[in-house]
């Protein structure tokens, strides 16, 4: 089951980002709009969600599509960097995995359709420097493999650059609260994630740079997330 923060590996990606853009005024600078449409797909060799493994045989595609309104930045305003609140979004989509392996599949369903998830939420800028979310993710199986999983998501990411320049870590946390359903075990759970994302300029070019990063998670069960047999709780 999909969520912000799974580990995949993955041999190929593509991926295509659509800007929805109204006319500006001569002069006055390129306006991207305030509607922004961002999809792609990724073949991955395995899958897995927050180290549960879904599968890791035949091929697996894994199409996405977010929608993203962006309300406020104080960019609009002329307000300068110092605010406290520097953007509000709102966003909303969904993420699929296709899997020829047929894992789970039911009869009288599409046994390749493994998993869609529907996603909505809210991203707060601070300080130019940090972004907060809250967002209501539901995970769901058109081939019957699981059963629907509903859960809010509280995200934390920080820009570090400023400070430590090409030592910069770009920490991230996630903190999931399951209401309905489970990824793992028979009690409904609470989840933590923490990351770090460090950076390589590895070509520096004004029309074709290209960067490297290296993004390592560890997941861990705050309340009854990782239960191994329907009674044990596995922190890590």
């Amino acid at each position: 089951m999909k969520g912000i923060g799974k580990s995949r590996h993955v041999y190929a990606t593509a991926a295509v980002v659509f800007c929805l853009a109204s006319a500006s005024p001569a002069l006055a600078g390129p306006n991207t709009g305030k509607l922004s449409l961002s999809g792609g797909f990724d073949f991955v060799t395995a899958y897995l969600f927050r180290g549960i493994m879904q599968e890791r045989n035949g091929l697996i595609w894994q199409p996405y599509l977010t929608v993203t309104g962006n309300l406020y930045s104080v960019e609009d305003y002329d307000l300068g960097r110092d605010g406290p609140v520097s953007s509000v979004s709102l966003f909303g989509g969904t993420w699929n995995s296709l899997q020829s392996a047929q894992t789970g599949g039911t009869d009288g369903n599409d046994p390749v359709f493994y998993e869609t998830d529907w996603y909505g939420g809210a991203n707060f800028g601070l300080f130019n420097k940090a972004t907060a979310g809250v967002s209501y993710v539901a995970y769901t199986s058109p081939s019957d493999a699981f059963r629907t999983t509903q859960e809010v998501d509280l995200n934390f990411a920080l820009d570090d650059s400023d400070w430590l320049g090409a030592f910069a870590l770009y920490p991230s946390a996630v903190i999931a609260y399951e209401f309905d359903g489970m990824a793992l075990g028979t009690k409904k759970g609470a989840y933590m994630q923490l990351g770090i994302r460090p950076t390589w300029e590895a070509i520096k070019s004004e029309s074709y740079p290209i960067t490297l990063a290296f993004p390592v998670l560890t997941g861990l069960s705050l309340d009854n997330y990782y239960e191994t047999d329907g009674s044990n709780n596995e922190t890590w």
